[in-house]
């Protein structure tokens, strides 16, 4: 393992984020989501980076819904979940 791999204080390049998120975004998704402020990051001059730890706890959190998402969420959600499909208590 790489040691970038094991440190969760580990600082990820936009370049980085993008290869470790599972859904691979586009940098410029990347920097959208920075400029609405939807994902965690540092700022040091110009150049932005990502906290591993961060990025795993947001990515757990489940990215909390907003107008861009939202339509996607309720799709995934729909087709998850089948009326019928709960215990009945």
């Amino acid at each position: 393992l790489k040691p970038e791999e094991v440190n969760l204080d580990y600082e990820m390049t936009v370049e980085e984020l993008v290869a470790f998120l599972p859904e691979k975004p586009a940098i410029q998704t990347v920097y959208g989501w920075v400029s609405d402020e939807k994902i965690p990051y540092i700022k040091r001059g110009k150049r932005l980076f990502f906290v591993k730890r961060a990025i795993i706890q947001w990515n757990l959190d489940g990215r909390p819904a907003n107008s861009d998402n939202i339509t996607e969420l309720a799709q995934t959600y729909v087709a998850n979940h089948h009326p019928g499909d709960r215990k009945r208590r």
